[in-house]
């Protein structure tokens, strides 16, 4: 975990940025970022206004300085432009002025692109990949999940947004869920129970794995048990948003079973 005084800086500048990502997220990140060992780059795809960016970068500089670079068109999701009825939308003047702020320009090199063109001229080895773009589809999640997967090192971390929901993050910190059926699709498709990921994880909505080439039969294991660990997470989903949803005094009459139950 970050030191205090690291956490009071990254929230410092990553709270005021709009963007998705919970405070155990942000704080994984800088995490992720700082044990970085240099034999390879950090890449972010999907960037938005910059709040991950952040945790990425300041985790950098409190590690070995590896250069983070953040990949986004910055005119918006498919799924946003449409919630905006085609409206233009442009993040970038704005993700900009956030890196000035958290003095990262010297760190952070945006990459003003979609992934899929930036991908066919990338040269450089991954040790730390960030992927939150727009995953609500199965497919262009897909592609950005195979493409850049292999330019990971062997041994290096792939962390994967918007994957499971997280109960926590809606009532503590007063999010909307966040979890999608096109990264669960990809997750049970080409990582949890298959050979080539360990140290599979789940900070609240995003899905932390580290690549390998190595074939240990408790690497599978693993990956069997965070699906089932997943799939929990989906019930806990649905189960709250039926609870949410009922009438107040049927809400109030199980609250008096629970804690009568809790008595005895």
């Amino acid at each position: 975990m970050p030191t205090l005084a690291e956490k009071t800086r990254l929230h410092e500048y990553a709270d005021p940025i709009q963007g998705w990502a919970s405070d155990p997220e942000l704080h994984t990140l800088f995490d992720l970022a700082k044990a970085c060992t240099g034999k390879g780059v950090i890449v972010e795809i999907g960037s938005w206004k910059g709040k991950s960016t952040v945790a990425l970068g300041l985790g950098s500089e409190a590690g070995k300085n590896i250069r983070v670079f953040a990949i986004d068109p910055h005119t918006g999701s498919p799924d946003h432009l449409a919630k905006r009825g085609g409206e233009a939308i442009w993040t970038f003047d704005e993700f900009k002025k956030n890196m000035e702020t958290a003095g990262l320009t010297n760190t952070v090199e945006p990459i003003r692109d979609f992934s899929d063109k930036v991908a066919h001229a990338w040269n450089k080895p991954i040790e730390l990949l960030y992927l939150d773009v727009n995953y609500h589809a199965y497919e262009p999640g897909k592609e950005d999940f195979l493409t850049w997967s292999k330019l990971v090192i062997d041994g290096g971390t792939i962390a994967l947004h918007n994957t499971y929901p997280a109960l926590r993050v809606v009532i503590k910190e007063g999010q909307p869920f966040h979890g999608w059926p096109g990264p669960q699709q990809i997750l049970r498709r080409f990582v949890l129970g298959k050979r080539g990921w360990r140290n599979i994880r789940i900070v609240d909505t995003t899905t932390i794995m580290e690549k390998t080439k190595e074939s240990r039969s408790g690497d599978t294991l693993q990956g069997f048990y965070m699906r089932g660990y997943g799939e929990t997470l989906l019930l806990a989903q649905k189960l709250y948003q039926l609870l949410t949803r009922m009438p107040v005094p049927v809400k109030k009459f199980l609250k008096r079973i629970v804690i009568s139950g809790a008595k005895h």
